[in-house]
C-alpha cells in the first residue's frame, strides 16, 4: 500500500530550495509522511497526516557540515 508522490512544484535556489506536494485529492489509504535519515536512509520514521491537509512543502538548505541539509516541513 506504499506509494510515493511524483507530482510536485519546485523552487530552486542557490542556498535554499523547496518542493511542494498537492494533497488536495482523495487518498484511499490515508495521507502519510515518511522521512528517511542517514546516508542510505538507515532509519525511517512515518506518521499519518490529517485528511484535511491540502499541501506539504519541504524547504532544504545547506547544513552546518558537508553533506548535511537543514529541512523545514510545512503542511497546511
Amino acid at each position: 500500500m506504499r506509494g510515493d508522490l511524483a507530482e510536485f512544484a519546485s523552487k530552486p535556489g542557490k542556498l535554499e530550495w523547496s518542493y511542494t506536494y498537492d494533497l488536495d485529492r482523495p487518498f484511499p489509504n490515508g495521507k502519510w509522511l515518511e522521512c528517511g535519515y542517514g546516508a542510505h536512509n538507515e532509519v525511517t520514521l512515518a506518521r499519518p497526516l490529517p485528511e484535511k491537509l491540502k499541501s506539504c512543502s519541504f524547504t532544504y538548505g545547506k547544513g552546518a557540515k558537508a553533506g548535511q541539509h537543514a529541512i523545514k516541513i510545512s503542511c497546511i
